[in-house]
């Protein structure tokens, strides 16, 4: 969505997202505020798996390609979410289908590019790339894994995640 007024650039999938959640039964399922429920405990070796892997392995790459193209904000639980998809639990799946539910409520929302008006690099609609990165040390209770997330930005939006 272009606005020729404001010099701004607004990326969204709407219908990408009502297709996916018409795809796997959840058009009509509650949204909810956050992609993941944080007292979670995901991968605690002790929930049956899920038999279907290839439609895990579908909804992954699907919420990948929304990651990637105007969902940012979903990244660090689909990448995390891959990491099981030889063998995906049913709290893996649960998990999946709650981050559907919170593309239902957020799926107006998207990447938004500014030009900068004054051109004057404040750093928020700059022309000029900056980033930021997060770690966190041996979290994943199971195997001690570390984790990692970086993000750019460019007029004021995403560029790389």
């Amino acid at each position: 969505m272009r606005d020729p007024h404001q010099g701004s650039l607004k990326l969204l999938q709407p219908k990408y997202i009502k297709s996916m959640l018409q795809r796997y039964n959840l058009a009509d399922c509650n949204p909810v505020a956050m992609p993941i429920d944080k007292s979670s405990h995901l991968r605690d070796g002790e929930s049956a798996a899920h038999e279907d892997i290839r439609t895990y392995q579908a909804l992954i790459g699907s919420l990948t390609y929304a990651a990637m193209s105007t969902c940012p904000n979903i990244g660090y639980i689909t990448q995390y979410l891959s990491q099981a998809n030889k063998s995906p639990s049913q709290c893996d799946w649960n998990a999946m289908k709650r981050v559907l539910r919170y593309l239902k409520r957020t799926k107006e929302l998207g990447i938004m590019y500014k030009r900068d008006a004054n051109n004057s690099h404040n750093g928020y609609c700059s022309a000029i790339p900056w980033g930021y990165c997060d770690a966190n040390y041996a979290e994943d209770p199971c195997e001690r894994k570390s984790t990692s997330r970086y993000m750019f930005m460019l007029m004021g939006s995403a560029i790389s995640i």
